[in-house]
């Protein structure tokens, strides 16, 4: 088991610091979180009349109450404490009696990150962010967002500049498929009231531009 402890621990700090990392330099959870090339450059223009109900009359105000326990941030720290825990218990107790107490602080570690996030979302989507200014702009998803998510009370993170610093913020879509970590969007509307964002692919955002001239 000592292994399978250290391999946790190596593996959970690494991907953290990764994470922390690419953070500093405002990269989004992939690392890769560049700005689309092909992409129309009035995407930020304000007169963009693409709020599609901008309010939607609270079918997601509950989504902000869980903890993105999924999340690579819990989960890492959570893997991590694992394998630091299990070292340390395996010199008093059995290897799987240490296994076994070692997903205690385990799982705590990864329910406060997880706490830890969640309050830093909320300060991050409130105070002097203007959230209806991410309308029109780029975002990197970063936690998976179900399909047709906006009339359900799920939602996923996306990473977007906004006001010249990386921001998190809760998201929705009306896409009939999921819209998996790492897909590049463009957020389409705001929900000021629950401080969550409406996104399509970006794919689907040239379509509505293109059929919005014609």
């Amino acid at each position: 088991m000592t292994a399978v402890f250290q391999v946790c621990l190596l593996l959970g700090v690494t991907v953290l610091g990764l994470q922390i990392l690419m953070n500093l330099v405002g990269l989004g959870a992939s690392g890769l979180d560049f700005e689309v090339p092909d992409v129309d450059a009035d995407l930020d223009a304000p007169d963009l009349d693409l709020h599609l109900e901008a309010n939607h009359a609270g079918a997601h105000t509950d989504g902000s109450d869980g903890l993105s326990l999924l999340s690579v941030r819990a989960i890492s720290s959570g893997v991590a404490m694992f394998g630091a825990a299990g070292l340390g218990l395996q010199a008093f107790v059995l290897p799987g009696m240490a296994a076994a107490l070692a997903t205690i602080p385990g799982l705590g570690a990864a329910v406060a990150t997880a706490w830890l996030m969640e309050k830093m979302l909320g300060m991050q989507s409130s105070g002097t962010l203007q959230l209806e200014g991410a309308v029109g702009i780029n975002a990197k998803v970063y936690l998976t967002i179900p399909a047709t998510s906006v009339a359900n009370d799920d939602y996923g993170l996306v990473h977007l500049v906004l006001q010249g610093r990386t921001t998190e913020l809760r998201a929705v879509t009306r896409d009939s498929k999921a819209l998996a970590s790492g897909a590049e969007v463009v957020v389409i509307s705001v929900d000021e009231a629950t401080e969550i964002v409406e996104v399509v692919h970006v794919s689907t955002f040239k379509d509505m531009l293109h059929n919005d001239d014609a």
